[in-house]
């Protein structure tokens, strides 16, 4: 009997797929199969497929018409053989050899359908670990008190839940995860977490562009979430949602509707939202999307902020920006297209950043120099990690600081 099937979308993975297969094939739960759906790669995937596939009696592998991981991975659930599924992405890896093996033994102990363990973030460039997704708590728990529905493949699933419940990933182009979990997770009433870390997700190639369908798509995604949140009363998964859902429009959304002129796209998701408010008793207007005046009038008091910005690092030559995260890079790469070059990236320590990001020096405020005079543009996005920024250059005797909102600069990067 087959225990788990590993269901493994895979598109042009070459670079990666051999550390995810040999993170699998390792496991110490032998009852295993690996059901790989090529999704019409155009690098040597498939090759690799082949080759592993002639070592390995318990590997599937079908190649369908390119059409995403969302439909690959429902091909996967389709034809899988194992009592319970589990999904991994061709570029991450499994953290340890019995991680497979820990979740199936908590599951069948524990009687549940679903069973999830702790994802950590792999940063390449610095070869850290950085703790994202984490168990604090082992034992049973409810979506209705765990509303956190990222990060699926660190579960294993029964397939008669998925396949009884008709739970599918739907076919968007980003963000069908998020639907799935939530479906998933909603449809059960209790399940198992361990505390132990089960999977390994390379974060930094995976920054996206997002064309306006695929920003359509997350949107979608979040509305799903939204509507089952109030479908079903679950208020702190409509509280998280709609706040990501603003985030993710000031990020990019809105900037796709301004520059396509699609701006009654935010009428609908909005008439979910007050229906929302309704049902939880929040304000009418609370948590509402912007629309197209209001974002106008933010793209214009941004500009004027930006200028003052820019006026600034025209007086101080010599300007360092200190963080090289996020919201540090942004403010890099805005100041780089309009022709200012930081001298240097500035870090509190040494400890898991990298030599350069993007080409410039990464140094650590003792490092600096100090008998040159510099403008520290502070880069992070949360204002607690900017408090502790000013605190620390002041303590150094640097007091020619900038602080703006890193955000602003996102509409015109």
């Amino acid at each position: 009997m087959i225990k788990v099937s590993i269901v493994i979308p895979v598109y042009n993975a070459e670079k990666y797929l051999c550390k995810c297969l040999d993170s699998i094939f390792v496991q110490t739960l032998e009852e295993i199969e690996v059901v790989c759906i090529n999704d019409s790669s155009t690098d040597s995937s498939l090759d690799i497929l082949c080759e592993y596939r002639e070592k390995h009696h318990n590997m599937v592998v079908i190649t369908q018409k390119n059409a995403g991981s969302g439909r690959a991975r429902n091909v996967g659930i389709n034809v899988a053989e194992g009592k319970y599924l589990m999904f991994v992405d061709p570029d991450d890896f499994l953290a340890s050899d019995d991680a497979v093996e820990a979740l199936y033994k908590a599951a069948e102990e524990n009687h549940v359908a679903v069973c999830g363990g702790s994802m950590v973030h792999f940063i390449a460039s610095k070869n850290a670990i950085q703790r994202r997704f984490e168990t604090e708590k082992e034992g049973m728990t409810c979506f209705r008190n765990y509303p956190f529905p990222h990060a699926h493949q660190r579960y294993i699933i029964q397939k008669e839940l998925l396949v009884k419940n008709g739970i599918y990933y739907p076919e968007y182009r980003r963000g069908q995860d998020i639907t799935f979990t939530a479906k998933m997770l909603n449809a059960v009433d209790e399940f198992y977490l361990i505390s132990k870390d089960i999977y390994v997700y390379r974060k930094e190639h995976k920054e996206l562009i997002f064309t306006e369908k695929k920003a359509d798509d997350y949107i979608c995604s979040l509305y799903d979430v939204v509507l089952l949140a109030v479908e079903n009363e679950l208020r702190e998964l409509y509280i998280s949602t709609v706040k990501e859902l603003n985030i993710f429009a000031r990020k990019h959304w809105y900037r796709l509707l301004e520059e396509n002129d699609t701006w009654d796209k935010v009428i609908r998701v909005n008439e979910l939202i007050r229906k929302g408010n309704c049902v939880f008793q929040y304000d009418k207007g609370a948590h509402c999307l912007t629309d197209k005046k209001t974002y106008e009038e933010h793209l214009e008091r941004a500009r004027k902020e930006l200028e003052v910005v820019e006026g600034r690092v025209k007086e101080d030559k010599k300007f360092v920006i200190y963080g090289a995260g996020k919201g540090g890079r942004c403010i890099c790469r805005y100041l780089r297209k309009r022709g200012y070059q930081p001298f240097c990236f500035v870090v509190s320590s040494r400890e898991h950043n990298a030599e350069t990001v993007d080409e410039i020096s990464v140094v650590t405020i003792n490092e600096l120099d100090k008998t040159e005079e510099y403008l520290f543009i502070l880069g992070a996005l949360k204002e607690d990690i900017k408090r502790d920024m000013r605190k620390n250059l002041q303590n150094e005797g640097y007091n020619n600081i900038l602080d703006f909102d890193c955000e602003m600069v996102i509409p015109f990067l």
